[in-house]
């Protein structure tokens, strides 16, 4: 009964988004498993959802994820991945991980401030400010301990963390050179508490509005700018609608594989490791292949379409460095948790 039921409200939840043109109406079902043996005879059919672009380092982490496990069940996981969100926006992918619709995906590191303020640590203003930095911090034990309690708060089991692109300003009007050319500004982030105060402590006026239609908004000067990274600037063609891109490295903007924690649980452990070994060669594959290629690649693509771009010096970015160095400490207070991957994150240097 509970099979039946469940498969009426996937069906339900596609119809739906098929009427709404959110999907695609030949989309395929999650289907936890569907074999009749269990254990690691088991044979999986899983739909994976993300908002990310294939052009992106999540998406090809997310397949050196997918390939992994594939080569390593011998056949027995079949991955179908909807992709530009196809499935919605990060915040319904979300949602339909924590209710069951589906298993395993990849959703934008914000979105869990709908929930809890813990993987906020990753937002914080000018505390991971390059790469290696946070690939140390991603494989530490303060951020396991983060993503275990977020993973019990919400019934998913966090599978790994890659990484989209360091964040920069890119403005419509003007370069940003400093706090000054900033102040009054309206700045479109997403959905996040710690962006929202960091962005309102630089002088500027944080709107939220879904990337889908960022695009219109910055055409028609209902925004005058975004905080951005590269990749996502060049894979929406954003360099049609701004003209200007400060570097200001302000944090970094990870992407996060999760599983249904009931999904999880249905694995057995030597499919669950399998799961592990893939999630830490996916971050790895991250930070050692490809998103630095991906900048690089994005980079010139805006360069190339006419977009002026502004490196600020370190007495420049000191500015931007001290008006919101307070959030930091204040997200410290919040939770052991956060005090102790803030601690960490400080200590390296």
């Amino acid at each position: 009964m509970k099979k039946l039921l469940a498969f009426v409200l996937s069906f339900a939840m596609v119809l739906s988004l098929a009427a709404c043109g959110g999907a695609d109406a030949n989309v395929q079902l999650p289907a936890g498993s569907d074999a009749s043996s269990t254990g690691s005879d088991a044979e999986y059919n899983i739909s994976i959802a993300s908002t990310g672009l294939p052009t992106q380092a999540p998406y090809m982490a997310t397949t050196d994820f997918i390939s992994a496990i594939e080569a390593a069940g011998n056949g027995r996981f079949k991955f179908v991945v909807h992709d530009s969100s196809s499935l919605g926006t990060d915040e319904d992918i979300l949602k339909q991980v924590i209710d069951g619709t589906l298993q395993v995906s990849a959703v934008g590191g914000t979105t869990f401030s709908m929930y809890t303020p813990l993987l906020e640590v990753l937002s914080l203003p000018f505390l991971l400010t390059d790469y290696e930095k946070e690939y140390a911090a991603l494989t530490s034990d303060e951020y396991r301990a983060i993503c275990d309690a977020v993973g019990e708060q919400l019934g998913i089991k966090i599978l790994f963390t890659s990484e989209n692109g360091i964040r920069h300003f890119a403005t419509t009007k003007k370069p940003v050179t400093s706090m000054a050319d900033l102040a009054g500004l309206k700045i479109r982030i997403p959905t996040s508490d710690v962006l929202t105060e960091t962005i309102k402590a630089l002088g500027a006026n944080p709107v939220t509005i879904q990337y889908s239609e960022l695009y219109s908004a910055l055409q028609n000067n209902v925004v005058d700018g975004e905080e951005v990274n590269y990749s996502t600037l060049a894979g929406q063609m954003h360099y049609e609608v701004v003209s200007y891109l400060t570097e200001v490295g302000m944090y970094c903007f990870p992407g996060i594989v999760i599983a249904n924690l009931d999904f999880w649980n249905s694995l057995s452990a030597e499919d669950q490791q399998i799961f592990l070994d893939a999630s830490d060669l996916a971050v790895k594959n991250t930070f050692e292949k490809h998103i630095v290629g991906v900048d690089e690649d994005a980079r010139a693509k805006c360069e190339e379409n006419g977009m002026q771009i502004t490196v600020l010096d370190d007495a420049q970015l000191q500015e931007f460095k001290d008006a919101t160095a307070y959030i930091v400490d204040e997200y410290a207070a919040k939770d052991p948790l956060i005090a102790d991957f803030v601690e960490m994150a400080r200590n390296l240097g």
